[in-house]
């Protein structure tokens, strides 16, 4: 039986990137990939694949594994249906560091989601 996934993120950034589904079920799959920046054997490329109950848990996941670094990662596709709860954290995020650069280039992606 074929099951139909839903793509709702794709980001990435130097050596590393993702695609996040969304299952059926409303069950959330994240599908990776990082490594091989410097060369295979101090940085072996490796893949991927971990599933989550829904959305807001792997965001939650996301953002507190990353702490204040997942500003830095770069979206591909975010998908009209997370734009509204990602918007959300883009304008509630909190740093010492100057981050408006980023912040353009997530407020640029999610303008362009209609």
């Amino acid at each position: 039986m074929l099951t139909t996934k839903i793509l709702l993120f794709e980001f990435g950034t130097e050596g590393v990137g993702a695609s996040v589904y969304k299952l059926p079920d409303n069950k959330v799959i994240e599908k990776g990939s990082s490594g091989g920046i410097l060369d295979g054997v101090e940085n072996p490329f490796k893949d991927w694949k971990k599933i989550y109950e829904n959305w807001d848990l792997w965001w939650s996941k996301f953002t507190s594994e990353h702490q204040e670094q997942w500003i830095y990662f770069y979206p591909i596709f975010i998908h009209k249906d997370i734009k509204k709860s990602l918007q959300i954290a883009v304008d509630q995020y909190n740093s010492n560091i100057d981050f408006a650069d980023q912040k353009e280039n997530w407020n640029c992606w999610l303008r362009e989601i209609m």
